[in-house]
């Protein structure tokens, strides 16, 4: 088998294992089923992946560097995208963030990028509600340290929101929608200027 057909192949064992993982969870599949997704003897998958972890590390890299990084904010409009871009990220790869705890508890190398992720999205939340306030568009904090406990929480929302969708799937709850879940957190710190804003954003 040539190099080029080899890396094709490995693409497409790592597509089926995103497909399967999406489908029915990390726990719930096995090497087995990935080698009769892709019509293989698990022995033949063996030899490109020898485990489900090194199969789930493999397709999360993979996807990652090809993902565009998130850009900071300057506008209410440019949040509203950036949410929505959030949510649509996260929906095309929930073989990740359905299980994203477990994953960074059994995994160093899935760890390792989460931290690095966290670290960065940090960084640009920082910067979206800075160019917010300089924008007259959000107010100052009313206490010490009251932005660092928000993006806390929108770090949160942004690694975890479909874990708990998969809870609330089991306990039949619904999950409102991240988009305005995000926004009921943000309306309130919104100054006069902010809230004429953000009322002309919903209103298109």
């Amino acid at each position: 088998m040539s190099r080029g057909k080899k890396q094709t192949f490995r693409e497409d064992i790592l597509e089926a294992t995103r497909k399967l993982f999406t489908e029915c969870g990390y726990n719930n599949v096995s090497l087995r089923d990935i080698a009769a997704e892709l019509g293989i003897s698990v022995g033949n998958l063996a030899y490109y992946y020898k485990s489900k972890l090194e199969l789930i590390e493999a397709a999360i890299l993979d996807k990652h560097g090809h993902t565009a990084p998130f850009v900071p904010a300057t506008t209410l409009q440019e949040v509203d995208a950036l949410l929505i871009q959030t949510e649509k990220v996260q929906r095309q790869h929930l073989y990740y963030f359905r299980q994203y705890s477990q994953l960074s508890a059994i995994s160093p190398t899935i760890r390792e990028l989460q931290a690095n992720m966290s670290d960065s999205n940090e960084r640009i939340l920082i910067t979206t509600l800075e160019n917010l306030q300089n924008e007259g568009l959000m107010m100052p904090p009313w206490y010490a340290g009251q932005y660092e406990d928000l993006i806390a929480a929108l770090l949160f929302m942004l690694t975890r929101w479909h874990e708990q969708e998969e809870l609330n799937s089991v306990l039949e709850r619904e999950t409102p929608d991240f988009r305005k879940a995000v926004w009921g957190i943000l309306t309130p710190l919104l100054t006069e200027k902010g809230r004429t804003e953000w009322k002309k954003l919903q209103n298109h």
